[in-house]
Order: structure tokens, then sequence, then C-alpha cells
């Protein structure tokens, strides 16, 4: 049985937890501020050990927030994720509110009350002096999402022994915006006239649907012209995609005509990258090729962002009859779910089934009609 005792003052307490871990006595400044917490910090210790899980105090230095917070930066969203520098960004937000409590202080009413604070918050228009909400929705499910993650890990980790539930707040399904057909092509025609470098970027984009970090990751040694095969298997400068899997893309004869004109006036770099910038180094992150909105503009294109011509390849695919197994396997979507989102777009879809609903109905007394023989 271990205990705790202030090694500090009443007012500036330091307390320090012991206990017995391989047949020896461990002692560890818990920097908990009351001796109930240090106890508690004992406890999960001493749970750890039974359980065969120790070893973890030394890489985590306490269980503050803002320590395993840090530890998961560095140790998990640096190396798997793609989305890193956005975990940065959304971390602060969380420090700000829970950077100070150490893991189990984190409770549902606070997790509520972070996210009703988020909610809440305006900002007047300029102009109109209109208040808005400073934050959108998802964007405040993102960094809830990453708390989550965070507190979910710790109990992997052996921190805590268990994680509030961290619920997300309600979003309406919204429809997505693509490119129809001649827009599309206008869109194409123009850049290949205005932006020549550019052009290709686009041109695969809209044939292939590939995201925009694994356009901006694809590198020759990745597409095999010949063969019309291209292998999707980073983001930016990250081994790996967002899915976390090498898919394999068939290029179509348009878009091999495309790059085989663009690999021979190509900017040669050290990565030997498809879609360098002028130097040949690689693109900034989440940020399109300049001018890309008033590209759009003066093809007389809608205004999109360049997400969206990830959607536009979906729909054109779709709407031009190719399976939705095909269009799942060209995107890397994760389940046929997210791809029959597009599904409505599909020349056939639900076409037959429609008119196997038949009703008699009744036109006058005792005198019945099919509804197909009115139409008829």
């Amino acid at each position: 049985m271990g205990s705790v005792f202030n090694r500090g003052t009443r007012d500036k307490p330091k307390w320090t937890a012991q206990w017995k871990e391989n047949g020896r006595w461990r002692m560890v400044a818990t920097k908990q501020t009351t001796k109930q917490k240090a106890l508690r910090f004992l406890h999960l210790a001493e749970e750890r050990v039974a359980q065969g899980r120790v070893g973890v105090e030394a890489d985590m230095p306490g269980t503050r927030f803002s320590d395993v917070a840090e530890t998961w930066l560095n140790n998990h969203s640096k190396v798997v994720c793609t989305s890193h520098d956005d975990n940065i960004s959304r971390m602060k937000h969380l420090n700000a509110a829970f950077g100070r409590l150490t893991l189990p202080e984190i409770t549902p009413q606070r997790i509520d009350a972070f996210k009703a604070k988020m909610a809440s918050e305006t900002v007047e228009d300029e102009e109109t002096g209109a208040k808005t909400p400073r934050w959108k929705p998802n964007t405040i499910n993102r960094i809830l999402a990453l708390l989550r993650k965070i507190l979910n890990d710790a109990v992997r980790w052996g921190l805590v022994t268990h994680a509030p539930k961290v619920r997300l707040l309600p979003v309406p399904e919204t429809d997505f915006d693509y490119l129809p057909k001649d827009e599309a092509e206008r869109f194409l025609s123009h850049a290949r006239a205005a932006v020549p470098n550019d052009a290709p970027l686009y041109a695969t984009a809209i044939y292939v649907g590939m995201r925009m970090g694994e356009l901006y990751g694809l590198k020759w040694g990745d597409v095999d012209l010949e063969r019309g095969i291209m292998t999707v298997r980073r983001s930016y400068g990250q081994d790996f995609t967002k899915s976390k899997k090498i898919r394999r893309v068939r290029i179509n004869r348009q878009l091999t005509i495309v790059l085989k004109d663009w690999r021979r006036v190509c900017p040669p770099g050290a990565d030997e990258l498809v879609f360098p910038q002028a130097d040949g180094t690689a693109r900034a992150r989440e940020r399109p090729p300049i001018g890309f909105e008033d590209l759009l503009k003066a093809a007389r294109c809608r205004a999109i962002t360049f997400h969206a011509l990830r959607h536009t390849a979906a729909s054109l695919m779709v709407m031009s009859g190719i399976s939705l197994r095909a269009v799942q396997a060209t995107l890397g979507h994760s389940t046929i779910a997210v791809t029959e989102r597009y599904a409505h777009l599909s020349p056939s879809f639900q076409e037959a089934e429609a008119d196997k609903l038949s009703l008699q109905v009744q036109v006058g007394l005792g005198q019945v009609a099919t509804l197909d023989a009115k139409l008829a």
C-alpha cells in the first residue's frame, strides 16, 4: 500500500506519492494541488502496476491536460496525422480551456460548457454591424473530436481509467457543390490557355478526384503513363494518405495525353514532384494555386472551393455511368456509404424501381383505373 505526503508548505504544497513497483519503492512528484488529487494519482499508479502497465510516468511527466496534449502531438499527431498542422491550431483552444486541469478534472459538464462558449461567440460585420457566429459547428466539432481522441488515448496509455463522453454539436447534412460538365469543360479549357503550369493539376483533380494533399505529394515515380496507372500513396510530404491506405487509379486516355505533355516541361526538383512550384519545390499546404478563384470567374463557373473539384470528379463519373464501386475505389472512400451520396446523379438511379409502385385509384363510382394508364 502506497502513501502520499506533502514535501512543500501549506501555501505551496508539493504532494509526492510513493508505491511499490517491481519489488522496489518508487517516489514521484505528483504535481497535484490537494491531498485528495494526490491520492487519486497514487490509486491510478497502483492500478497500472497491478495490470502490468508500468513505465508510463517516465514519458508522461504528469496528468495535466497540457502535458498529455504535448506528448500526444509529438508522439502521435506528428507521426501519423496528415492534419498535424491543423491539430496544433485546434490544440490552442483546448489548452486555453483545459490545459491546467488534470485529466480526471475534465468532466462532461466542463466539456459541455466549453462547447457552449464556442457556439455562443460572435463577430460583428464591419459593414452591416450584424453579428454572426464566430465558429462554424463543423469547426467546433473538429476541436471536440481532437479532445475526444486525446482523452481516449490517455485511457489506452493507462493515465486514467476512463474518458468522459464528448458529444458533438448536431450538424444538418449539407449538399455538396460541384461543377456541372459544361462548367468543368470551360474551366479546364480556360486553365489550359491562361495558366498552363496549373492546368495539368486541375485536370488530374477533375479526372480522378485526388485530394489536394495527394496531388501536391504525387511524384513521377507514382505515375505509370504506359500502363495508365497512378499510385496514390502520400499526402503532402508525408508517406501516407488520409486513409493510411495506398490506392491505384486508372488514368484515362485524355488525362494520359495531358500528363505526357506536362512531363516534358514540368519544373525539375529533388523530390520529382508531378505538380511542383515553378522552382521545383513543393506547393504550400492547404492552399490552392494562386488565382484559382479568378480562374473560375473568368471561365464563367460558379464559385467553389478546391476540394469541390473532388466532388466534381465523383459527380461526373457517376453521371457518366461509372459504377459506385469504381468511384469508391478511385476516390479512396473508406466505405461505399460515403460514395452513395452521389448516387442520385446516376442516370438510372431508382428509374426502374420507381415505376414498380402501381396503385389502382377510383376515378368515379364503381370505376377503377391504374395511374399508369392515365399517364399513357
